[in-house]
């Protein structure tokens, strides 16, 4: 069995010679590995080079300009011909024996989809992990239950990110789903609900398979423009897929989740970077009215749809009350009722 490994690399120059080492010494050696160096200015293209002359096994494509990780990604599964592909950012880096074991369930299972445990690695190498799994086994008709949803999607979630899971190429491809290019914040949540709205067989492995670099600084020190617009596009774009497929009315939760997430995302985005906290954020959330879906989505949490499917407390009842207050066009009140959750977080990590 092949497996790709498929890497977006864009001035990473720091990291690079940790991640591809971690790839070209793995235990299992069948595979083929897709490095896109997405127009780097750095010396990441020199390192690519390097790798690529003392491994046959690495395919190097190097763009002319930078056109973003959805479209580096996007090449590279078009480029695969892996059995299963394996997606990895270039600042993080793989267990020795990660594809081995992901490989070994794909064996025994030829499962659609498998998702090992994801650890974070802050800039002191300290290493923590935010979940273990309960089973190793989603079964197709847990797959349409909200509370699953809520599960595999948000809280602590383990199926948001690409970067802990092994692709079945055939599965992919066969849907003709896509990293959205358009969208630079959430993209790898819209790819993965996508795939999860085909239900596809999911195993689970209570292994360390990935290592995620987290910097510690980046919530506070990197503002994200165009949010509001970014997370319009991002449950848009779900719920035209969900209605393409006819399945929209039976995964209106996962409309009515995003929907409220992308405000929340938004609100804590002004919480850090602006100076007009309460005005700016105020903006941001009028902003959302715009967008019919999202107003749709909000209804029904207004309501108390999914309510009782909603396994953190704290989630479910600040989303319903600030549903409630957005549908009643409270805004000032919806903002001042995510200020006090903010500096309530703040406070507890303090």
């Amino acid at each position: 069995m092949k497996i790709s490994i498929i890497i977006p690399i864009y001035n990473s120059e720091r990291f690079l010679k940790k991640c591809l080492d971690s790839v070209i010494n793995q235990s299992y050696k069948n595979l083929e590995i897709i490095l896109i160096n997405d127009g780097s200015i750095d010396k990441s293209g020199d390192i690519c080079n390097q790798y690529a002359l003392k491994d046959n096994r690495i395919k190097l494509i190097n763009k002319k300009r930078n056109e973003g990780v959805s479209e580096a990604r996007n090449t590279g599964i078009d480029l695969a011909t892996g059995d299963y592909f394996y997606l990895l950012d270039s600042d993080d880096y793989i267990p020795i024996d990660s594809i081995q074991i992901f490989h070994q369930r794909a064996k025994e299972t030829q499962a659609d989809i498998i998702i090992g445990k994801l650890n974070y690695v802050d800039e002191n190498g300290f290493i923590s992990s935010i979940i273990s799994f309960d089973n190793l086994k989603i079964e197709p008709e847990e797959l349409m239950k909200t509370k699953q949803k809520f599960r595999v999607f948000f809280g602590k979630s383990f199926g948001a990110s690409a970067g802990n899971k092994f692709y079945r190429l055939d599965f992919v491809k066969s849907k003709g789903i896509k990293f959205e290019s358009e969208i630079y914040y959430g993209e790898d949540l819209l790819f993965n609900i996508k795939l999860y709205l085909n239900y596809p067989t999911v195993e689970l492995i209570n292994e360390t398979t990935y290592y995620y670099f987290q910097n510690l600084n980046s919530v506070t020190s990197n503002p994200k423009k165009d949010l509001v617009i970014n997370y319009i596009k991002l449950v848009t774009s779900l719920y035209k897929y969900a209605k393409s497929i006819n399945k929209l009315e039976e995964n209106y939760d996962l409309i009515s989740f995003n929907s409220f997430t992308a405000i929340d995302n938004c609100c804590l985005n002004c919480f850090h970077h602006s100076n007009k906290k309460f005005s700016e954020m105020k903006r941001e959330i009028s902003l959302f009215k715009k967008s019919k879906i999202i107003n749709t989505g909000l209804k029904k949490l207004a309501v108390g749809k999914y309510f009782t499917e909603i396994p953190r407390k704290d989630w479910k009842y600040f989303s319903l009350l600030f549903a409630i207050l957005y549908n009643l066009n409270l805004l000032g009140l919806a903002t001042f009722l995510q200020i006090c959750r903010f500096k309530f977080l703040n406070s507890r990590k303090n």
